[in-house]
């Protein structure tokens, strides 16, 4: 006779092991579909940012090719771009510092070898320095076809995880909109991906004209140049082409 459960009743033997069995069957099975789900996800990308921990900077402001702010070491210039908290980019109050030495607070975005600062509201004031602001006139490196996606980099830097492809789209729609520096994460002509920011032929960003091909596979051809080792591409929004 198979046995039967009563609610009254207290569970025979072999009932309380079956269940028992078949508790642990089906804990172990949710570890290990916990498990492969975990290792199934790809690594967070490189990038870091230090929100919250202000640190103080001193540099020449440089409003174009994108507002920055270019500090002087031991080693050279380390050129940091500036955005404001949020989903904007600088505040014209900075940019219209350009080639000031000013003194400024914010927090580190990093992902090498580019840097950005997001700016502590009000930090920055002039500040004295002997002699002129180093040489930015950059080096002009000719014409260059590159194929990649375009981001808003202040979250692809390291505020958010990732900062790239269609999941992110709409944050970098809105970042971009709100005057995040654009760039393009392709493959340069030497086989290395890395991040090339993109300016009009004025030499101002670009993100407002882009806005429909983010996040998309793209081709573009235009002229690189290189400041304090970033890497800048004039190109007209309208030679930016999806790629089918």
């Amino acid at each position: 006779m198979k046995d039967f459960f009563v609610g009254y009743q207290p569970l025979t033997p072999r009932l309380r092991a079956a269940l028992l069995w078949s508790g642990l069957l089906a804990v172990s099975a949710a570890a290990a579909a916990a498990t492969l789900l975990v290792l199934s996800q790809d690594e967070f990308e490189e990038g870091s940012f230090e929100f919250g921990q202000l640190r103080e900077y001193e540099g020449w402001v440089a409003a174009t090719p994108v507002p920055s702010l270019r500090v002087e070491g031991p080693s050279g210039v380390t050129r940091y771009l500036l955005v404001s908290q949020g989903k904007f980019g600088a505040p014209a109050e900075i940019v219209a510092l350009d080639g000031e030495h000013v003194r400024l607070s914010g927090s580190l975005i990093h992902r090498d070898p580019v840097r950005m600062l997001e700016l502590e509201p009000g930090s920055w004031s002039l500040h004295e320095q002997d002699g002129p602001a180093p040489d930015d006139s950059g080096q002009v490196m000719g014409e260059v076809e590159l194929e990649g996606e375009i981001v808003d980099s202040k979250c692809f830097l390291g505020v958010m995880k990732p900062g790239r492809f269609k999941t992110h789209r709409g944050c970098a729609v809105r970042c971009l909109s709100g005057g995040i520096p654009p760039a393009l994460y392709a493959q340069g002509p030497d086989g290395a991906s890395s991040l090339y920011f993109l300016v009009s032929g004025r030499g101002q960003p670009i993100g407002q004209a882009v806005l429909d091909r983010v996040a998309e596979p793209v081709r573009l051809r235009g002229r690189l140049e290189v400041r304090d080792g970033l890497q800048f591409v004039t190109v007209d929004p309208r030679d930016i082409v999806r790629v089918l």
